[in-house]
């Protein structure tokens, strides 16, 4: 699970996306069923989070531009040009794989 969001810091814990506008993936596809338990399990349901079904291109654009706070990619729901393009991002950060902290070398 790769998750990339905008933030000041680095944040440590999903719990600190409460109150975003997270992009979790497709509906049915595997990235959203797993973002939302993942987010569930860290006490993020709903209001005033605010969880977006979107495909990764569109989220990408909108990360980019700031129009929302997170997105979770899994697996190949984003092109590794996506990826690379997001981790080289200035106004992006990168926190989550696995539920492992890592730093992804593209």
């Amino acid at each position: 699970m790769w998750i990339f969001y905008h933030s000041p810091a680095r944040i440590s814990r999903l719990a600190e996306l409460a109150g975003k506008r997270i992009a979790v993936g497709e509906l049915g596809s595997g990235t959203h069923v797993l973002a939302l338990a993942l987010l569930q399990a860290n006490g993020i349901t709903g209001t005033p989070t605010t969880l977006l079904s979107v495909d990764a291109d569109d989220a990408t654009a909108d990360l980019l531009a700031g129009k929302i706070d997170a997105v979770f990619f899994m697996g190949d729901s984003a092109p590794i040009a996506t990826l690379r393009t997001l981790v080289h991002s200035p106004t992006c950060r990168f926190q989550f794989h696995a539920g492992r902290r890592v730093h992804p070398t593209f």
